[in-house]
This record gives C-alpha cells, sequence and structure tokens, in this order.
C-alpha cells in the first residue's frame, strides 16, 4: 500500500503537472490552434492519432492527450486518497473537490470546442465560457494545493471556518485578476496592437470591438490588488509569531511586487508570446504560494 509520504508527493506532482496542462492550453489559444483538431471532442478530427497533419493540428492535440493524462492521475489520486483516509476528512473533501473541479475544466474545454469558440471567434459566449474556463483552472489548482497539504497531515475533520471567510476570505478576491486577465487575453490575441499608445487609445475608443473595452479592467485591477497584497502580507511578515506564516508572508509580499512589475513590462512591450506565457506562469505560481499561505495558516490554528 502506497504511504503517507508518496501520497503527498504524488499530490505535489500532480499541483505542477496541472501548471504545465494550463500554460500548453493557453499556448493554444495564443497559436490560435483550438480548432487543430476540428470541431470533434475528445478525439482529433474524428480519430485517436492524426496523421499528416498540420502544426495546429499536433499543438491541438498534445493538449487533448495531456489533459487525458490528467484526468487519469486526478482519478487515480481521488481512488487512493479514499482509501487512506477515513471518511469526513477534510482530506477526502479535497480529494473530491479536486475530482468534480477537474470534470467541470474538461466540461468547458470540450464546449470552447464543440461550440466553435476557438480561432477567430469574438462572441460573448466564448468571453464567457473563457472565464468559467479560467476560474475553474484556478480553483482546480487551489483545490490540489489543498490537497497535496493536508494529505500530509493526520485526518483532519474541521478547520475553524469563522476564521478562514472572516479574516482569509479578502485573499479570494484574488480571483477577479485572472478572470479579468481572460478577457485581455482574448483581445490580445484577437486585435494584437502595434503600438502602446494606439492600444490605450483604441480601449477608449467607441469605435473599438467591444472586447478591446474590457481588457483595460485587467491592468488596472492587477495593480491595484498586487499594491494591496503586498502591503498586506509584509504587514502579516511584520505581526506573526509563527516562522512559517511569516515565511510564506514575506515570499507572497516579494512575489507580489515582481508580478506587478513583470506584468507592467508586458504591457509596455505589447504581449510578446514568451512573456504572456511567462506571466501565466507567475499568476499561477502567485496562486500555489497564495493557497499555501491559506493552508500554512489554518493548519497551523486548527482545533
Amino acid at each position: 500500500m502506497i504511504s503517507q509520504k508518496k501520497l503527498s508527493t504524488y499530490a505535489w506532482v500532480l499541483v505542477y503537472y496541472t501548471l504545465f496542462v494550463i500554460v500548453w492550453g493557453a499556448w493554444v489559444r495564443i497559436s490560435h490552434s483550438g480548432d487543430g483538431c476540428g470541431k470533434s471532442w475528445p478525439l482529433c478530427d474524428g480519430v485517436l492519432f492524426p496523421k499528416d497533419a498540420e502544426a495546429k493540428t499536433w499543438i491541438e492535440y498534445f493538449h487533448r492527450l495531456t489533459s487525458g493524462i490528467y484526468g487519469l492521475v486526478v482519478i487515480h489520486l481521488f481512488y487512493l486518497n479514499q482509501k487512506f483516509f477515513p471518511t469526513k476528512t477534510l482530506q477526502r473533501v479535497f480529494g473530491f473537490s479536486t475530482l468534480i473541479l477537474m470534470i467541470i475544466e474538461a466540461a468547458l474545454g470540450a464546449a470552447l470546442v464543440l461550440k466553435g469558440l476557438v480561432g477567430e471567434n469574438a462572441t460573448i459566449f466564448r468571453l464567457v465560457v473563457m472565464t468559467l474556463h479560467q476560474i475553474n483552472s484556478l480553483l482546480l489548482v487551489g483545490s490540489t494545493v489543498a490537497l497535496a497539504w493536508v494529505t500530509a497531515k493526520d485526518p483532519i475533520y474541521q478547520w475553524d471556518l469563522k476564521k478562514l471567510f472572516l479574516h482569509r476570505g479578502l485573499l479570494f478576491l484574488f480571483i477577479f485578476i485572472p478572470a479579468t486577465g481572460a478577457w485581455a487575453a482574448l483581445s490580445n490575441t484577437l486585435f494584437p496592437s502595434t503600438d502602446l499608445l494606439q492600444g490605450l487609445a483604441d480601449d477608449f475608443s467607441s469605435d473599438s470591438p467591444w472586447i478591446l473595452k474590457l481588457r483595460i479592467l485587467h491592468p488596472l485591477l492587477a495593480t491595484g490588488f498586487c499594491i494591496y497584497w503586498s502591503y498586506f502580507f509584509w504587514n502579516q511578515s511584520e505581526e506573526t509569531q509563527d516562522p512559517k506564516v511569516k515565511k510564506s508572508s514575506q515570499y507572497l509580499a516579494a512575489f507580489f511586487v515582481a508580478a506587478l512589475g513583470f506584468g507592467a513590462l508586458t504591457l509596455i512591450s505589447l504581449s510578446p508570446v514568451w512573456m504572456k506565457l511567462v506571466h501565466l506562469i507567475m499568476a499561477q505560481l502567485l496562486w500555489i504560494l497564495l493557497t499555501s499561505y491559506v493552508m500554512t495558516s489554518l493548519l497551523s490554528t486548527k482545533r
């Protein structure tokens, strides 16, 4: 039987594999490869393995392949988690939530393909599904991180939920950053700017497509939140007596500043592909750190 240490390691491997699948999914959108397998799903152009296909087909096929493997890994981890921990423990709760969020993620990905919400599609329906896809992927990563944390602990039956929602609830506002990030990403993919000042003018022009008018919300929201949270976590590091919480607070304060700086450079540089991908990776790593901070705080004070 698998040991608890190996089970926890397995869960952490899944966290970073999740990150890889998400980043590759972003590359599918950036490279306009979302229609690479046509409108068939989960098969690619109606076949299990495409032959003599163009580049965008292989990009989309690899995403489906890695996503399929991901789904099997989540199911396997859920099965092991159910066998290892007693009923009504938080270990089982996060195992179940990770499984459900994975299924929702697959359904949203299928909807993008089957409804033709890929390529040059600029409808409100695509934006809605993409936003839900982005939010769900964030929740999926958060649930997997939480699962990895609790898997390393003895069975946990309850937390101080009042503390979680009243004192840590503000942290979950982070979810609005990637939500608006999905709007900015889609608008930049469909209508890339070649000049920074002209791009800003387009954001406020009455003649611009509706989706361009939404992208300014992401840098504005991200700037405000990053400044607030860097200040918040620096204060936390000064006030706490818990060395683990102090360390994670310092990391978060520094990472929020770094993410804000890199985001500004990405905007000024007109979002080259490599910076888009690094920007996404930084956002996901920031979310992993943020979730880990919450888990550290709660596990150190569980009752």
